[in-house]
């Protein structure tokens, strides 16, 4: 589920953005290795991306940018871990472009979720409606955003479902 080529202005140039080719690039980390290093002489961590989500994110106006959810199996872990980033457009190509990311096991990203929806209504509304959309099977789109309206792939359509 790729887009055609979208035309985007940007400084005022008009330029296509080919999605899928974007798609492509965003995907090819999936079964690579990842390496997690920290400071203050901490033990890195290794492992393996085993799946990604991503969506086209911004303004039609501003430089593109695309979020990701990560699924990553580190090698010392039982659990797999989430990582929430972006990709940013640089000189025609998306770069990774987190400094810093939340990444952490599956099972608190859910205690976090819960906590959040529990205290926060308007968490609790988002995945709400979040679930809502899911049930009635709505596509993807980025024209919440401002963007022109547009099926994204969101990786998700996934067997294991975890």
């Amino acid at each position: 589920m790729y887009d055609l080529p979208v035309e985007e202005k940007r400084n005022g140039q008009k330029r296509l953005i080919d999605e899928v080719a974007i798609g492509e690039k965003l995907k090819k980390p999936i079964g690579k290795r990842v390496l997690f290093t920290y400071p203050n002489g901490e033990e890195p961590k290794t492992g393996i991306l085993r799946d990604r989500c991503w969506m086209r994110s911004g303004y039609p106006d501003e430089v593109p940018y695309w979020d990701v959810i990560d699924l990553i199996q580190f090698d010392d872990e039982e659990s797999p871990w989430l990582r929430v980033g972006y990709y940013r457009m640089a000189k025609d190509t998306p770069r990774w472009a987190s400094q810093t990311t939340l990444t952490d096991r599956i099972e608190t990203w859910e205690e976090l979720m819960v906590k959040a929806a529990r205290e926060k209504p308007w968490f609790r509304n988002l995945l709400e409606k979040v679930m809502e959309r899911v049930s009635n099977h709505e596509s993807v789109t980025s024209s919440a955003l401002g963007a022109a309206p547009n099926s994204l792939y969101d990786g998700l359509d996934t067997e294991d479902g975890l």
